[in-house]
């Protein structure tokens, strides 16, 4: 089914995560109107269709000899290339117009999608051949809270704040998780050319301590704190903890010739998971029993979107 091809293309799986993140910048921004706050959500949803069509346009080339991703609706040619790439430069235009329009032409939102835009950009272009791949990715995706942010109030510590967490917690989806999956291939790998075990390790725990001292931060800026929010903040700490040292042990079998690269993206999607989750808990004094829709949606989300494109529940085949 053509529509399908079309859904399945934008791998909005994943999008369980883009669009609640965009809409917590309009949120914490003192945001409370629902429709605006739809449209946020919208955007966030356009935002990630557009940018992971661009992605695999860009990585058509190598995602035809990849025997994992025979599946891509690009690779079996369900969908044309022109096609895609026509849709991909109209989609992108309209939703930077409709971005700015939602925003309220605010400058400051505008010069956040901007960068968004082409960070996401240099990413897609160049993420087969630089080991800085994280960078651009990272910033992309930490702009989207910014720009419903920006348009109701100016840069302080607040969004300062959660565009850290967004950063960090991209940093270590694409820079370790992202890498451990394809460590396999023949594009470049930080893993690979990290070499010695104990670098891997050291470089995948600082950047996940890192996000989680992220997360720390934020719920420092929000009153009122309550032990519910600070232990909730702890336990799901823990539990990201117990998931990074299985994704450790993920590197180690590859290291050891018993690679599982299904155990390894299922893995990587449940760090994906807590690592939002992370995010709910530490924003509870905002959002209060708010936070279980915030965590409930998205899951259900994410396993239906899973089983429509990819026939799984938890870990997508990419």
């Amino acid at each position: 089914m053509v529509i399908g091809e079309w859904i399945r293309v934008g791998r909005i799986h994943t999008a369980a995560l883009t669009m609640p993140v965009t809409l917590l910048g309009y949120v914490l921004a003192g945001g409370s109107d629902a429709l605006t706050g739809l449209g946020w959500l919208l955007f966030g949803l356009g935002w990630h269709y557009f940018g992971f069509l661009q992605n695999n346009l860009f990585d058509l080339k190598y995602d035809r000899i990849d025997p994992e991703k025979q599946h891509f609706p690009l690779v079996r040619g369900a969908i044309r290339a022109r096609d895609a790439w026509a849709v991909d430069v109209v989609g992108l235009a309209l939703l930077f117009v409709y971005g700015a329009a939602l925003s309220g032409f605010s400058p400051s939102s505008i010069a956040a999608m901007a960068t968004g835009y082409a960070s996401g950009t240099i990413y897609n272009a160049y993420s087969k051949r630089t080991l800085l791949k994280p960078i651009p990715i990272a910033v992309c995706f930490s702009a989207l809270p910014a720009i419903p942010y920006l348009g109701i109030r100016g840069p302080d510590y607040l969004i300062a704040s959660l565009v850290a967490f967004v950063f960090t917690t991209i940093l270590y989806q694409i820079g370790y998780s992202g890498e451990l999956k394809d460590i396999e291939r023949g594009e470049r790998n930080i893993l690979r050319a990290l070499g010695s075990p104990t670098l891997v390790y050291l470089y995948a725990c600082s950047l996940k301590i890192a996000n989680i001292v992220a997360g720390v931060a934020l719920l420092e800026q929000l009153e009122p704190k309550d032990v519910s929010s600070l232990v909730a903040v702890v336990v799901v700490a823990v539990v990201i903890i117990f998931v990074l040292e299985r994704q450790l042990d993920d590197y180690d079998m590859w290291r050891d010739g018993k690679w599982d690269r299904r155990a390894a993206l299922k893995n990587m999607s449940l760090m994906e998971i807590l690592s939002y989750w992370y995010l709910v808990v530490c924003l509870m004094p905002v959002l209060g029993l708010w936070s279980v829709p915030w965590i409930v949606l998205p899951l259900l989300w994410f396993i239906a979107l899973n089983r429509f494109i990819f026939g799984t529940t938890i870990y997508p085949k990419v």
